[in-house]
């Protein structure tokens, strides 16, 4: 198995590849004081006992048919789906270069979606601030420290969709009541009877580019937390997904019960959406959108698929 980018090239580790890095070797002293001293025998000892452990996958890194450093995977469990990435790269040389970078970025994606990984876990030396920065930069969340390692972790799912997401405040509130007057017919939203003003709802952004491709608000009361509105502006790539999950991790934290939404009964979209997700129907509040107009006149007689608008109905999550 060759691994190929766009400048290097993830290749299967020979023991003579392994010879070749090692030769080369030069130790970073942000990673260690200690000098490294070639020997063959202790790289042959290594080889057998490391690379060919049954736990671990190696590469070796290649940059125009020169070996330049080893890359793996160790501590593979096939059960939990996680695995643990290393590199090491020759010498000063081939860093600050962004091969490391490519490197580390073409094995995370062979053990996701080749290996069947759902999650990477990594270390650095707290006062190796290069290697810190570049985990960061491709995705990884800082989890840890110790009096030695700073430790990080990557999953699948955030690594497959690189969406940031960000709390509303004011500095980014008028583009979140723009967009939801444009998708809702005002800045206000009607659930239940209750008026939610745009201006004043959480909620957070899924920010890609600095662009905001989706939007979630809420309203917390007495241990409840009610979805307001969920608009995605990419779609089918799983960005209200996101939204809700994050929004779910977030009423745990404040002590929430039970999460839940109202929709109308013409959104077969918004019906199916929420019940694959798992939210159950908890209600029908048969002919309540005739008094919700009285309060915003601007809710349409008929919705999608020519449905009239009659009903809100209401789903629900509880949280375990």
């Amino acid at each position: 198995m060759i691994l190929q980018g766009e400048n290097i090239l993830l290749v299967p580790y020979t023991l003579e590849h392994c010879h070749e890095v090692y030769k080369q070797y030069i130790p970073d002293p942000m990673m260690t004081e200690d000098a490294f001293n070639y020997n063959k025998e202790r790289i042959e000892s290594y080889y057998q006992n490391k690379v060919l452990d049954a736990t671990r996958v190696f590469f070796a890194i290649s940059y125009r048919d020169t070996i330049i450093g080893e890359i793996q995977l160790k501590r593979m469990d096939a059960v939990k789906k996680c695995a643990t990435l290393s590199i090491i790269l020759t010498n000063d040389a081939v860093k600050n270069k962004g091969f490391g970078t490519e490197a580390e970025k073409l094995l995370i994606t062979y053990a996701f979606h080749q290996l069947g990984m759902d999650t990477i876990y990594a270390d650095a030396v707290h006062r190796n601030l290069r290697s810190r920065h570049v985990l960061e930069k491709i995705g990884f969340e800082h989890t840890h420290d110790d009096e030695i390692l700073s430790y990080y972790k990557l999953e699948k799912e955030k690594y497959d969709n690189p969406v940031e997401m960000i709390e509303i405040h004011e500095g980014n509130r008028s583009a979140v009541v723009n967009a939801i007057s444009d998708n809702w017919g005002s800045d206000i939203i009607v659930t239940k009877g209750k008026i939610h003003r745009a201006e004043e709802l959480p909620g957070f952004l899924a920010i890609e580019h600095g662009n905001i491709i989706g939007i979630i608000t809420y309203h917390i009361s007495e241990k409840e937390c009610e979805i307001v509105s969920l608009d995605s502006f990419s779609e089918n790539r799983g960005i209200g997904t996101l939204l809700i999950k994050h929004l779910i991790g977030t009423a745990r934290e404040k002590g929430c019960q039970r999460v839940f939404l109202i929709t109308t009964n013409d959104n077969t979209k918004a019906i199916r959406f929420y019940q694959k997700r798992g939210f159950d129907l908890a209600a029908v509040h048969r002919n309540a959108i005739s008094e919700s107009r009285k309060i915003k006149p601007q809710i349409p007689l008929t919705g999608f698929d020519g449905i009239p608008i009659l009903h809100e109905l209401e789903f629900e999550m509880i949280l375990e």
